[in-house]
């Protein structure tokens, strides 16, 4: 945590993507445990690895996830994202 320099609030260290491990840890927090349908999931992150954004994109069925590439890179241009970290789930193993 980190007091802002003007107003003196309290910021909340932002979570970050920066790692193979954070990035994993952050889109499997995004399925629920036990859901046996397939996830397709974006963490949309700034410059410094840290996550502006996560999504759900898709949601499909135990084998498929249908998705538009559209649905993914249209927030990452809204938000103004310097990368972006795309994954999905295979439930069926």
């Amino acid at each position: 945590m980190s007091h802002c320099p003007t107003c003196q609030c309290v910021r909340e260290p932002k979570a970050k993507a920066d790692l193979p491990s954070r990035a994993f840890e952050a889109l499997k927090s995004m399925v629920p445990p036990g859901d046996m349908r397939e996830h397709l999931c974006a963490l949309y992150l700034g410059a410094r690895g840290g996550i502006k954004e996560k999504r759900v994109i898709s949601i499909g069925t135990l084998t498929a996830s249908m998705v538009h590439p559209r649905e993914v890179f249209g927030p990452a241009v809204e938000l103004r994202c310097a990368a972006i970290v795309v994954g999905h789930n295979h439930p069926s193993g």
